[in-house]
């Protein structure tokens, strides 16, 4: 039995992990929705998320940031929540560790889907293993009752004519 010696090289790499969404900080920097919509009418928007990576690492991977919609302070675990849209990014994105990226997620709002009041918009970034991180309180969105038929009082009557 021979014992033959080899030589190893070790070369220090670069650190990486994959996607981790709780080691972020997210905010809200632009919106092109209205404070105040109708709850009667569909409405399109963009909301833009800065994304921060403050893990001390690159950050790889794919991850989805939503714009989430809540009456008050959001708490992802009771689901008291609406979710306004989503962008997924690939899994070739990469944030370096100090790097920000502003990211627009395209905002869609049915007739009825949020009640009537004021809610607060939330940003949230989530990766695949369902780790994530949401921003502090953002702008608010007022939705108010559409205004109905008006009516009137008065009461018409016609004369039939006849020809």
């Amino acid at each position: 039995m021979s014992t033959e010696q080899q030589l190893v090289v070790i070369e220090a790499m670069e650190q990486r992990v994959l996607f981790d969404a709780s080691q972020l900080t997210e905010s809200i920097v632009s919106k092109t929705l209205p404070a105040s919509i109708t709850n009667a009418k569909l409405t399109h928007a963009t909301v833009t998320v800065q994304v921060t990576n403050n893990s001390g690492a690159t950050q790889t991977g794919p991850f989805r940031t939503g714009i989430f919609a809540a009456n008050g302070t959001l708490d992802i675990n009771s689901g008291e929540f609406l979710i306004l849209g989503a962008k997924q990014e690939p899994a070739s994105f990469a944030l370096k560790d100090g790097q920000s990226k502003r990211i627009a997620v395209p905002v869609t709002i049915k007739p009825g889907e949020l009640a009537l009041g004021t809610d607060t918009l939330f940003g949230v970034v989530a990766d695949p293993s369902s780790a994530y991180s949401q921003s502090v309180a953002g702008p608010t969105l007022t939705v108010t009752k559409a205004p109905g038929p008006l009516f009137s009082d008065t009461i018409l009557t016609a004369t039939p004519v006849y020809v």
